[in-house]
């Protein structure tokens, strides 16, 4: 049995084909990747990420991604450290990375080197490239890729996209005092636990489960006592241990 169906410059793969098909098919193509990469999807992970490694110093990628949802604290985690490691890997590839958040957002599709589509159902996720059952079609068509490339523009141009800067606040990963209310409740939380104690030095992993335990995502746990170390509110007396700045 074939694991794709081609017809001149179409190609539609699935997770039926084998249970590496969707995969195999997008690092196939990524590893062809001369100069550009635009990708839109409302959900990305770290796994996709990882398959750019192979770029070309210099290539332009771009990502309109969907604005995080803090209800969902799985997807709205993984979104983050997806972003930080996209973030890493781009400044040690040298590439010309830009990052928008539209809200809505459902489209999913990568454009390459403004010749070759991948579309279909699939998020470039661990999920959706390896576990859930999915389809990916591949367009080579010029017509076809110049719609794809019009539609990518009108999304990254929308007046209502969130910049990465705000992006950065809502997950965390700056200034614990300008960010999320989530995480402003979590400070709050950890000044109290030191207020009750009065102030005594607690054990870093203490501290973030007894906080976790009140209902909040470990993880944001982890990321506000890291943020409230580097803005000088906790300081580390002792390796692994933390308490208030008198």
């Amino acid at each position: 049995m074939k694991s794709m169906e081609s017809i001149d410059d179409f190609t539609i793969v699935s997770s039926t084909d084998h249970h590496f098909a969707i995969s195999d098919a997008i690092r196939k193509h990524i590893l062809e990747i001369k100069e550009s990469l635009l990708i839109c999807t409302p959900y990305v992970s770290k796994d996709f990420f990882d398959m750019i490694r192979t770029l070309p110093n210099g290539s332009t990628l771009k990502l309109v991604t969907r604005v995080p949802d803090e209800k969902d604290k799985y997807l709205f985690g993984r979104t983050c450290r997806a972003i930080e490691a996209l973030i890493q890997i781009s400044n040690s590839l040298g590439l010309k990375l830009d990052i928008v958040c539209k809200p809505n957002l459902h489209a999913k599709f990568i454009v390459i080197d403004w010749k070759t589509v991948l579309s279909g159902s699939v998020n470039p996720t661990s999920s959706g490239m390896y576990d859930n059952d999915e389809i990916l079609y591949v367009f080579m068509n010029p017509i076809d890729v110049n719609r794809h490339v019009k539609i990518f523009n009108k999304m990254w141009n929308c007046p209502r996209n969130t910049t990465w800067e705000k992006f950065q606040l809502y997950s965390g990963r700056k200034s614990y005092g300008d960010n999320h209310p989530t995480h402003k409740a979590i400070a709050k939380q950890v000044i109290r636990f030191f207020d009750l104690n009065g102030n005594q030095t607690a054990l870093k992993s203490v501290l973030c489960e007894r906080i976790a335990k009140r209902g909040y995502d470990k993880n944001d746990v982890i990321e506000t006592v890291k943020a409230l170390i580097r803005d000088g509110k906790l300081y580390e007396p002792k390796p692994d241990t933390l308490k208030l700045v008198d």
